[in-house]
């Protein structure tokens, strides 16, 4: 199987910039597998394989695409497998008829070697937040999270007025890759809402898809959300950091893991507050499920996944 990997237009500090995707590149006049949504749109490569009988595309960003472009459905229709993060993607595009392209839910892969290199045993840092603050309920997050030993990491300076609430700057702002995994390794908790911020100007973009109200994502666009899994989830649980959840209508996170078994669901901002207390007077109670995270998101490895996706293009 061939990969093309374009990673122009991905954010440096997230898992799938360094996948090193290259390794499982082999010679094939029949199979290619698109990496990077910037390889999704590029019509010089699109043309190279276009009669390739298998043509693959790992999809990280769906459901995103929706809220600033109308015709990403259609261009994916190029491809005869694609593997997504979104089940709601999937489901309205192998409900359609006359359609030859498949879609497979598939967990955020990570890269095993990358982070078994960083030490996460000293616990040091009460909680972590990893992201851009792109909402009030962010803001309100890191209000909270000032209240311990904390780290905020971002590729954006913060400072800032937006929408209507206020920010202050990230407690690390653009550092590399592996000082943002040491850090998370130090981290007891790290806090992760699986959630989209969407505004006036991505509802517009979303209805001018075709039949986007038959997608499932899209059920509650008033909320200002739409779902996503965050690649800091499993980074989190990769880290042997525990994963506090914000509970949402979609929950997706439980498409691949169980709550109190592999992360703690959050409703409240205060019952995030007591969530951290416990944490920081009782962190022993909580090492089941450090283990058995760590366990279960190794099943996500690239390795594995890549192996499945050679099984899920017969």
């Amino acid at each position: 199987m061939k990969i093309i990997n374009n990673k122009s237009g991905e954010y440096a500090d997230v898992i799938n910039s360094h996948y090193n995707l290259e390794r499982f590149n082999e010679k094939s006049e029949d199979e290619v597998l698109f990496v990077g949504y910037a390889t999704s749109k590029d019509v010089n490569v699109r043309e190279i394989y276009k009669d390739f009988k298998k043509r693959l595309y790992l999809n990280l960003e769906a459901p995103c695409a929706f809220a600033s472009t109308t015709t990403c459905m259609e261009e994916q229709d190029y491809f005869t497998h694609v593997y997504t993060l979104c089940p709601y993607v999937c489901e309205y595009a192998n409900a359609r008829e006359n359609k030859d392209t498949r879609y497979y839910q598939i967990p955020f892969p990570f890269d095993e070697e990358t982070y078994k290199e960083v030490p996460c045993e000293d616990k040091s840092i009460d909680v972590m937040y990893m992201g851009t603050i792109m909402c009030a309920d962010h803001a309100h997050m890191i209000d909270v999270m000032k209240n311990y030993n904390y780290v905020h990491c971002s590729l954006n300076p913060g400072d800032l007025s937006q929408g209507g609430f206020h920010y202050s700057a990230p407690t690390h702002y653009k550092i590399p890759f592996k000082e943002k995994l040491s850090l998370l390794g130090k981290s007891r908790a790290s806090v992760v809402m699986n959630l989209c911020p969407i505004n006036e100007n991505h509802k517009f973009y979303i209805r001018q898809n075709k039949d986007w109200d038959k997608i499932r994502a899209f059920d509650d666009l008033d909320s200002n959300y739409i779902p996503q899994i965050k690649p800091r989830l499993f980074e989190a649980m990769a880290m042997k950091s525990v994963a506090l959840v914000k509970r949402d209508r979609w929950n997706v996170v439980e498409d691949f893991f169980t709550p109190n078994e592999h992360f703690i669901y959050w409703n409240t901002f205060e019952e995030l507050e007591a969530i951290l207390d416990d944490m920081r007077d009782n962190p022993d109670i909580y090492n089941h499920i450090i283990n058995n995270a760590y366990i279960r998101v190794h099943e996500f490895t690239i390795e594995k996944i890549v192996g499945e996706i050679r099984k899920w293009k017969a």
